[in-house]
């Protein structure tokens, strides 16, 4: 099976998420959607696509299986082991833009990287971990998700968080903060509520249906989207709603 990038739009939106983000329609009322595809043969590094983020600056950005593409709406600029010496490994599968427009990813050889300017730069991580997540929050702390724990980069040092301090899972594999500054980690074994005001972190972890969290997202209304392998979606709004992937189509893992 191949897996590759497909863009779905509506007519008069151009990279936009307008469409989406208007109040629900009726089925007459929606707008039409139309789809291109694309994979290798018109540029991209590889067919299997891990991650994409939207810049600033209206560029996509994708970390594939095979190193990382910039799109421009027309074409694809590559960078990976071929023509970037500082980038080690082949697959990406974290990316995030920093307020000051930095984007950050990971490779899996480890480490995590930077890209600024032109300008690519290593920052080398602890025990060599994987980088399966990134998010920076309001404070501007860059926070690392790590199948080797948690790690904070703020001020130019790393500040690292794992099991023996509290958490539930040092497989770190999704991160999302809400609209009250709160951090939310989606671990192989479950949802962590990680807060660390006073200097001593403090966690809370949450019961749901199957262990490991995938993806997390929160809405406007601060209401937390978790994604989970096996079981479904879970919408947590001061209660937990579980979602059964029975009985509203979703698939089994998000």
């Amino acid at each position: 099976m191949k897996f590759s990038i497909v863009a779905i739009f509506a007519l008069g939106y151009f990279f936009g998420l307008s469409a989406f983000s208007s109040p629900v329609l009726s089925t007459n009322e929606l707008p039409q959607y139309g789809s291109h595809n694309w994979q290798t043969d018109e540029g991209l590094p590889h067919n299997t696509v891990l991650t994409i983020l939207q810049t600033n600056d209206r560029h996509l950005w994708l970390g594939t299986a095979h190193g990382l593409a910039s799109f421009d709406g027309i074409r694809f600029t590559v960078f990976n082991a071929q023509n970037t010496p500082q980038i080690k490994g082949a697959s990406i599968r974290a990316l995030c833009e920093s307020a000051d427009g930095t984007l950050w990813f990971g490779p899996d050889n480890g480490g995590l990287m930077s890209y600024k300017d032109g300008t690519f730069s290593v920052l080398p991580l602890s025990s060599n971990a994987q980088v399966k997540a990134l998010c920076e929050t309001r404070d501007g702390s860059l926070w690392i998700g790590t199948l080797k724990g948690l790690a904070r980069y703020k001020g130019g040092q790393f500040t690292w968080f794992t099991a023996t301090d509290g958490l539930s899972d040092n497989s770190i594999l999704t991160i999302c903060e809400d609209r009250e500054g709160n951090l939310w980690l989606g671990t192989g074994r479950g949802l962590t509520l990680f807060q660390d005001k006073t200097g001593k972190p403090v966690y809370r972890y949450f019961d749901l249906p199957g262990d490991s969290v995938r993806s997390l997202f929160c809405d406007r209304e601060n209401t937390l989207w978790i994604g989970t392998d096996g079981s479904g979606a879970v919408k947590m709004k001061g209660i937990i709603l579980v979602i059964s992937p029975r009985q509203t189509g979703c698939p089994m893992t998000l």
